[in-house]
């Protein structure tokens, strides 16, 4: 249902919108003017730039994904994931297919999201990572920055992951849709962090 706005003194009825309007606004290069956006829930939500502890984590993990994973997998920074019908957000890090669609990719294409936590680690871990499995994503890793370590959730349901580890820097991650790839973050990030 939508919630009635006060604009003024004046009631309004927010309107919602859906997959249609906000690929027609992608389209028509209106989101991009807007700068960095998401859909939540039907509403379009600015989104904050990335300070620079997270934008350097992110550029280094991407590194360490893409370029083992470059034969057999996409890998994008910040891109556009469909969650359903009124929801597009965008993972800090996405893994998904290389024969996915080109314009859209929808959650059930990603096969790894990645989202750096600098100062929002109890929204990641709870509200997106919840969305993420109610979705289908096999795999979200949440990269603890303060604490510099990494908590991986798999098995996705419904009411959320179903396996959760917490691995230090030091450790080693192999991504479940390469096993044969071997992450250890300490080796991207000490320095930056």
């Amino acid at each position: 249902m939508n919630k009635i706005v006060d604009f003024d003194g004046v009631p309004h009825e927010r309107a919602r919108l859906d997959r249609a309007a906000i690929e027609s606004l992608i389209e028509a290069d209106a989101l991009h003017r807007l700068g960095n956006v998401e859909v939540i829930d039907g509403v379009l939500v600015r989104m904050p730039p990335s300070m620079r502890v997270h934008g350097e984590v992110m550029g280094q993990v991407f590194i360490a994904l893409s370029v083992p994973l470059k034969e057999r997998f996409r890998a994008g920074l910040d891109v556009a994931v469909f969650f359903g019908e009124g929801e597009m957000r965008s993972p800090d890090i996405s893994i998904y297919p290389v024969d996915a669609d080109d314009r859209y990719v929808k959650a059930d294409d990603l096969k790894l999201a990645v989202e750096v936590s600098v100062s929002t680690l109890n929204q990641d871990l709870r509200t997106k990572a919840l969305l993420f499995s109610r979705h289908g994503v096999p795999e979200l890793w949440i990269i603890d920055v303060n604490n510099r370590q990494t908590h991986i959730h798999r098995s996705p349901t419904p009411d959320g992951y179903c396996a959760v580890e917490v691995i230090a820097w030091t450790g080693t991650i192999h991504p479940l849709c390469a096993p044969d790839v071997a992450v250890t973050l300490s080796k991207a990030l000490d320095g930056i962090v």
